[in-house]
């Protein structure tokens, strides 16, 4: 029996936390049953996980899509979906989600189609998008608990349809202890708090600025569109605030830190949290989404999200107790042994096999 084509679907395949996923995904996947492909509606970027899925073997196809207003890429994704025929479609995040399941029914597939919604995202149209095209899908998958109650309690999702699948704590770089403190020029001693993530309003960053104690230095990596906004209220605070940029890596930064902080607003599963959960560190983070499911249970420290004073009051308390902050460490890394990759890619495989199965019932 031939392995199952699986088309991947995604928005673009830079290396964030969801296109990250993808590939571990993609590439876990046992190749005698699945035989996975991947396209992107964005262009392909040098720096982005095209060249580590090529180099797994995986092909990596793009519908080269100037922007929301291109309407020629839709175009080009039918009949990207009609060449490639599909045995089952899986699409990662909102305008993927979207674009590819108006698309497979415009190129007449008969296939179970699989959709990744990722995020807690509060923007009406976005919410209104995941709705009107819900009928088209056969699956949702969700990489939280708090993700699934929010397909089902706040998009109105088909229960039946949604399952959780948490996201898996990637395998690591190796680092060498110090290092990313020494290249910030940071003495013995000082408090050295890390965040990482796009530099939007999701993120909260804006209120970690705010919330940030002094006599600490934050390091803030990453790119997004609030760039100007947040270095100019850096400035304004007087405070050690370092913007990095994007990274090869965070997880040299995140190694080094006495906390990590994530402020954000609203989330799904974000890997800043496993990757610092991987490694030992403390992690404060808002309680919102799937970092109330990565923290709780005294895996981390959580806040009300946008309440600066109770964050500077955790942050402040954490960078006090040095006791505190090894007890959460060690509770970081019995957390993060639930988030294994095979236990992930199974769990797709599964999902895969069974939607597979009921296709061909119902066609019988």
């Amino acid at each position: 029996m031939p392995p199952v084509r699986i088309l991947y679907l995604v928005t673009e395949l830079d290396p964030g936390g969801a296109e990250r996923q993808l590939a571990a995904l993609a590439s876990g996947l046992d190749r005698k049953a699945f035989d996975p492909a991947v396209a992107s509606l964005a262009p392909l970027s040098a720096g982005g996980m095209a060249k580590p899925l090529r180099e797994a073997g995986i092909p990596v196809f793009s519908v080269t899509a100037k922007g929301v207003s291109d309407l020629k890429a839709l175009g080009r994704l039918k009949n990207l979906l009609a060449e490639l025929e599909p045995d089952l479609l899986h699409t990662f995040l909102f305008h993927a989600n979207v674009a590819g399941r108006l698309c497979a029914r415009l190129a007449g597939l008969a296939c179970p189609v699989v959709a990744s919604i990722r995020v807690e995202d509060p923007r009406r149209l976005h919410r209104w998008g995941e709705r009107a095209t819900a009928r088209w899908a056969d699956a949702f998958v969700a990489n939280s608990t708090a993700m699934a109650g929010f397909l089902d309690q706040d998009l109105g999702l088909p229960a039946d349809k949604i399952h959780c699948i948490p996201n898996a704590a990637l395998p690591l770089p190796p680092v060498t202890a110090g290092a990313f403190r020494k290249s910030l020029g940071l003495p013995k001693g000082m408090p050295l708090v890390a965040a990482a993530g796009r530099l939007d309003r999701q993120k909260g960053f804006d209120i970690l600025l705010k919330a940030l104690p002094e006599g600490a230095v934050l390091a803030l990596a990453g790119e997004g569109p609030e760039e100007k906004r947040l270095k100019k209220l850096a400035a304004g605070t007087g405070k050690d605030i370092r913007f990095l940029g994007r990274l090869p890596s965070i997880v040299p930064l995140l190694a080094d830190a006495d906390v990590a902080v994530l402020p954000s607003r609203w989330e799904g599963m974000p890997n800043v949290a496993l990757e610092a959960l991987q490694l030992g560190r403390p992690v404060l983070g808002s309680a919102v989404g799937g970092l109330t499911e990565l923290l709780e249970g005294g895996a981390g420290v959580l806040v009300p999200p946008g309440d600066v004073e109770a964050l500077r009051k955790a942050l402040a308390d954490l960078l006090d107790d040095p006791d505190r902050r090894e007890a959460l460490g060690r509770k970081a890394l019995e957390r993060a042994t639930r988030h294994g990759t095979p236990r992930m890619v199974q769990a797709h495989e599964a999902l895969y096999h069974r939607l597979l199965s009921n296709r061909k019932a119902d066609a019988a």
